[in-house]
């Protein structure tokens, strides 16, 4: 009887590698590792700063085919968190001493162009400014007319977010290109 031979598989060519093209997933997944990693450096500072060490402090990699990036603060002795607490109550005593009572304080201002999402009709837009009674303008990332938003009802983009924006303007060009 004769024996069966296995086929061989078929070898990758010999040559220059070529480069797996990288998906909008991969991009944003990189986007947000490097926004996380900055987040830990502003934070390992300013605890720093404030006489707080938190020695745990690491990024966690998001679950597979994810891109939420976390931060972990890791385990610290009592009088670490006790001390932390001090810090952060004081700089929100500080922070609501400089505007009226009865006002929202962000701990972070979006700059123009940056990409947040109006809460309170949820709807992703980006960053325009102030309009003169105090509210942030926003407008459609594919074009279109700015809305004023409650920042108290504003927060940052996530990645599902931005997903969602490139989408919208993906689909006004379309929209453009075949209307005219």
């Amino acid at each position: 009887m004769a024996r069966r031979r296995t086929p061989t598989p078929p070898t990758k060519p010999k040559g220059p590698a070529v480069a797996e093209p990288r998906s909008l997933l991969d991009d944003l997944r990189s986007t947000e590792h490097a926004a996380a990693l900055l987040a830990l450096a502003e934070l390992i500072g300013a605890t720093k700063s404030a006489g707080v060490v938190l020695p745990s402090l690491e990024v966690e990699l998001p679950a597979r085919g994810r891109t939420d990036f976390l931060i972990q603060l890791g385990g610290v002795p009592p009088e670490t968190a006790a001390r932390l607490a001090v810090v952060i109550l004081a700089g929100a005593a500080a922070l609501a001493a400089k505007k009226p009572a009865g006002t929202v304080t962000h701990l972070w201002a979006p700059a123009v162009g940056d990409l947040v999402v109006d809460t309170m009709v949820d709807r992703v837009g980006e960053f325009r400014g102030l309009d003169d009674s105090g509210a942030w303008l926003l407008a459609p990332p594919a074009g279109g007319s700015p809305w004023p938003a409650d920042p108290s009802g504003v927060r940052v983009a996530g990645p599902n977010d931005r997903i969602r924006a490139e989408s919208a303007q993906a689909n006004a060009r379309s929209h453009k290109a075949v209307g005219g």
